[in-house]
């Protein structure tokens, strides 16, 4: 059973450093213990810049029953580099559009325990309802604070603004 949550969208127009935020979502994941896969990764050139599409999952598992999944898309537009002074010294970033869309989602009895059949249905109802109804909730939260976690640490790695 997956229980998706609401999906989040942040967007940035300006310098950022792109291979700064593919480095800071692979530590992110690294650190946190998550799976990272990515799925498809294309550049396109065009008359304004690059068009780059990236897309990758991440994911851990709590425990024999509960899978974190994290779905990320990021597309990037009239990409070009770009001569910035950071400290003193000229570094080459990316000026351009940034969109990213996080679609976080919980997955429960991941292993198939209770498939198959009419009554083991109404025992994983009856197991969600009743007994870790509770920890659904509590497991729910945590995949909250891990993706915005996730949005900070891009947010920071894409200079964006932080304040509530």
């Amino acid at each position: 059973m997956k229980i998706p949550l609401s999906k989040i969208r942040i967007e940035k127009k300006g310098i950022y450093d792109f291979e700064k935020l593919q480095q800071v979502v692979k530590e992110w994941a690294d650190y946190r213990q998550f799976f990272y896969n990515e799925g498809t990764y294309s550049i396109a050139n065009s008359g304004d810049g690059k068009e780059i599409t990236w897309n990758f999952k991440l994911a851990r598992r709590l425990d024999n029953y509960f899978f974190l999944r994290i779905d990320v898309s990021v597309y990037t537009f009239r990409q070009i580099e770009v001569m910035v002074s950071v400290d003193g010294k000229k570094i080459t970033m990316d000026q351009g559009y940034v969109n990213m869309h996080f679609k976080p989602e919980l997955e429960l009895d991941y292993r198939g325990i209770f498939e198959g059949s009419k009554f083991k249905t109404f025992l994983q109802n009856f197991y969600h309802m009743y007994i870790i109804k509770d920890k659904i909730n509590i497991v729910i939260v945590k995949l909250i604070i891990e993706t915005h976690g996730l949005l900070h640490a891009i947010r920071r790695s894409l200079r964006m603004n932080l304040g509530l």
